[in-house]
């Protein structure tokens, strides 16, 4: 994915679809659609911000129901049986490329729920994140 301006960078269009201004479902094909170095780079970026988004543990059931993901799913297991399951992001980036599909539909799911309750508290006012203010263009 290119970052012209018809055509957000990969952060970009993950933080769109955080935002409501980019469907999930078109961010999962968008995500399907890309090489395997490139999935597990978007992986990555998906799970640091995530990481940056402080995901509140009330905020897991909420991200597997927008996920369309079953709780026994291996990401979301791995998520919920973890001690502290902040630190299994970077866990769920070595799952067989089978489940990636999963994990990618997982941690983005997570990640729009933590970057909502963000803007509608922290953020409320206003702020200085770049990712909260990206241009208001179409993705």
């Amino acid at each position: 994915m290119g970052s012209s301006p018809d055509s957000p960078t990969p952060v970009q269009l993950l933080n769109r679809v955080a935002q409501g201004r980019y469907p999930f479902e078109d961010a999962v094909r968008w995500f399907e659609s890309l090489t395997e170095k490139e999935q597990l780079s978007s992986l990555g970026a998906v799970a640091f911000m995530c990481g940056q988004a402080y995901p509140q543990s009330d905020e897991f059931e909420k991200a597997i129901a927008l996920g369309e993901l079953d709780p026994t799913d291996i990401p979301c297991t791995m998520f919920l049986l973890d001690d502290v399951p902040i630190y299994c992001l970077d866990e769920l980036l070595a799952v067989p490329p089978e489940e990636r599909r999963k994990t990618f539909r997982f941690i983005l799911a997570l990640y729009c729920v933590a970057d909502t309750r963000r803007r509608e508290t922290e953020c409320r006012d206003g702020c200085h994140h770049w990712w909260h203010n990206i241009d208001n263009t179409a993705a």
